[in-house]
């Protein structure tokens, strides 16, 4: 039953956090839900630092198992049959919003939430606007592990997670079907982190972003929109299908927020003025390993007063509104860069794995490193 607490160990341990502060040196005490206590938020209460609390399946609804505040405990909050049986239904709405976490008492990466499903969630009021559907992160930088975010509002920014200030790690997770103003699934602002000293560092591994869609007018990222000077966005491994912005349907960044993009795979998406990504400022962002193929209402990539991004080993091919065009015309043909179909294995179904023949395979290629998220998945 305790399958997946030991799953998100074994991933935690492969996270570095050097710089976090230690936790409690004691005996781990494992505490679970509904049998000892009825209701999440009472187990949280009751723990200490180190502590794993086991949620059993089921549907965790009302007072108690939404609107969530860890208050600064280092904890590992669990479920014990996975995401797909362990929900979190926050009943929120504009009228009443609920989410199911909020982080704002410096929590680090030793805090942990792992293996839910996060639903029906609608954003609070947070630092000018209603803000993460799902999880807000304020100056704290929890782990999220395992969990499906679908159908939550962030109202203006992060349908499913609204992070200020916050290095926050974010594996293993998929996001469907969020929606909000800017960053339909994900929003990410440094401004706020400590004054400008040492920029908020985010990392999102192997993550996959399906039907999430910002609505605003002139809206910025579909799936994410990192925002403003103070942030380092890692994105790893990820798929980026059928989202929808005006830029950067799959991912947007604004106001010289710095990316580093490698070995993900953006296709299906839907923009008006890009239909895989949009960068903002003139900070050296770079894009590695990557597909942006066969989206649809704009370039691949957009660019606004940027001209340091940096291209290796990537596939851009029939998007649209052009393809290595712009602020990348002259990246076509050098480090590797190519444009070829990358050969999916079943666009219209969503599966972006590549045949056993594509040019993104290793064995095909000039780098011999694969391009893109997803491994070859079928015959040619």
């Amino acid at each position: 039953m305790q399958k997946y607490a030991i799953l998100i160990l074994l991933i935690l341990a492969s996270i570095s956090c050097d710089e976090d502060r230690p936790v409690e040196n004691r005996d781990t005490v494992i505490r679970s839900v509904p049998v000892e206590y009825a209701t999440i938020a009472e187990a949280v209460g009751a723990s200490s630092d180190g502590d794993v609390i086991n949620v059993a399946p089921g549907i965790y609804r009302g007072d108690g198992n939404r609107d969530i505040n860890f208050g600064g405990k280092l904890i590992t909050l669990s479920s014990s049959e996975g995401p797909e049986n362990t929900i979190i239904d926050c009943q929120g709405g504009p009228e009443e919003p609920h989410r199911a976490f909020t982080f704002n008492t410096g929590e680090d990466s030793n805090a942990v939430i792992g293996g839910f499903t996060i639903t029906n969630g609608y954003g609070h009021f947070e630092i000018g606007g209603e803000r993460g559907g799902g999880i807000f992160c304020d100056s704290s930088s929890p782990t999220i592990v395992n969990c499906i975010f679908d159908g939550n509002v962030g109202g203006n920014t992060g349908g499913a997670i609204s992070v200020s200030g916050s290095s926050i790690k974010i594996v293993d997770c998929q996001f469907q079907n969020n929606e909000a103003g800017h960053g339909g699934a994900i929003y990410l602002d440094g401004t706020f982190k400590l004054n400008f000293e040492e920029p908020a560092v985010v990392q999102i591994i192997n993550c996959r972003f399906e039907g999430n869609q910002a609505t605003a007018p002139d809206a910025y990222g579909g799936a994410i929109y990192a925002q403003y000077y103070n942030i380092n966005v890692v994105v790893e491994g990820c798929v980026f299908y059928n989202n929808r912005a005006d830029w950067g349907a799959g991912y947007a960044s604004g106001y010289n927020s710095l990316t580093k993009m490698t070995n993900c795979t953006l296709g299906g998406n839907s923009g008006t003025m890009s239909g895989g990504i949009h960068i903002h400022g003139n900070r050296a962002d770079t894009l590695m390993n990557t597909i942006i193929s066969f989206n649809s209402g704009g370039q691949a990539l957009t660019c606004e007063h940027a001209s340091n991004i940096f291209l290796a080993n990537c596939d851009i091919f029939k998007n649209r509104g052009g393809d290595w065009v712009g602020c990348i015309i002259t990246r076509y043909g050098m480090l590797g860069n190519i444009w070829i179909d990358p050969d999916f294995c079943d666009l219209q179904s969503g599966d972006l794995h590549i045949s056993q023949d594509s040019p993104c395979a290793p064995e095909y290629n000039e780098a011999g490193q694969l391009i893109g998220a997803l491994e070859p998945g079928c015959l040619p």
